[in-house]
């Protein structure tokens, strides 16, 4: 008697699929911060300065950057390296 391999084989593409739309958020979550901090750096030019200064930007605490930075290593999006790196270069600007 053989046992039918088609469920097996429909839930393993069923999670491979869930975790492509997990890794593919995580990546758009990323894309976003990475523009918004690109943002902030140069100037937001999607948004009009009155007067031609622009705003200053307003800046997340360490501990809030820390959390997110933590979330993201939760989640697998960062490795250890990555998020201590990171981690490192956020306490040395306290």
């Amino acid at each position: 008697m053989t046992d039918d391999p088609q469920p097996d084989i429909r839930a393993a593409v069923r999670a491979l699929g869930d975790e492509f739309s997990r890794a593919f958020r995580q990546a758009e979550t990323m894309v976003r911060a990475a523009c918004d901090d690109l943002g902030s750096f140069a100037g937001d030019a999607r948004r009009p300065h009155a007067g031609g200064t622009p705003p200053t930007p307003t800046q997340e605490s360490p501990v809030d950057t820390l959390r997110q930075l933590a979330a993201l290593h939760a989640e697998g999006v960062i490795t250890t390296a990555e998020f201590d790196a990171k981690k490192a270069q956020i306490l040395e600007r306290i």
